[in-house]
């Protein structure tokens, strides 16, 4: 089975930012272009079971999948608009308002970093939660992501980077046939995959925890001691 992602590929909000509007009143104008949970039209529907889970996967395992990664989206989506609206503390962008922002800007970049890390160990115990839930039907289940350009500071001291962002989950399932039993649910044991899967499937997890590590080490949550060992500890060379 091919692989597919659950994830955000559109919105029906069409409100745009109005500049004029952002002068006047700061973030909170941005705030109103962010969509809500309800506006999101996501990759696959809540039901029927996506058609690559035929025969595999209980609809009941999916929707619970569904909702679970659409609470965890609306609670990004909420740390936009919020963030967006305390941006300038109400402030204009006019030019006597502009250091307040700054200043304000720079004061909030510990909490911001927090919330950061917050999210991201939040989407890596949702991909953990899902592949244990998937396991018994070999389905291998990992964060789906996409570059977005990110920016970091204010005024004069604002940079702009590309950033590796969680939006989703992604699936993929084994080659090999499932046992009716096992789909259906009347046996609970896990059919495990053969020694090469395993193999396939471990390295994916080394793959995506150094990602993981590397993510947390650009964030400052980790010393360069701290990102040394633990690189090493997971690669087995120490």
């Amino acid at each position: 089975m091919p692989s597919f992602e659950l994830k955000p590929m559109g919105s029906t909000n069409d409100k745009t930012v109005d500049m004029g509007a952002v002068f006047l009143r700061g973030g909170a104008a941005m705030a109103k272009a962010v969509p809500g949970i309800d506006d999101i039209v996501w990759t696959c529907p809540r039901q029927p079971l996506p058609l690559q889970f035929e025969g595999r996967v209980p609809e009941d395992l999916w929707v619970a999948t569904y909702d679970s990664l659409r609470a965890r989206y609306d609670v990004d989506l909420r740390y936009q608009r919020d963030a967006l609206s305390n941006a300038t503390g109400g402030l204009p962008f006019i030019p006597c308002c502009v250091p307040c922002i700054v200043y304000r800007s720079i004061g909030r970049m510990g909490q911001m970093q927090a919330a950061a890390q917050a999210s991201e160990q939040a989407w890596l115990n949702l991909a953990q939660t899902e592949q244990a839930k998937y396991a018994p039907y070999n389905v291998h289940v990992t964060l789906a992501t996409e570059m977005r350009t990110q920016s970091t500071g204010a005024g004069s001291h604002r940079n702009f980077h590309m950033r590796k962002v969680n939006v989703g989950l992604k699936f993929e399932a084994a080659d090999f046939p499932m046992p009716t039993s096992v789909v259906t649910g009347a046996v609970v044991t896990a059919v495990g995959p053969p020694p090469a899967m395993q193999q396939m499937d471990r390295a994916v997890d080394i793959t995506a925890e150094l990602e993981r590590l590397a993510r947390l080490y650009q964030a400052g949550a980790l010393s360069d001691e701290e990102f040394r060992v633990a690189k090493a500890r997971l690669l087995g060379t120490q």
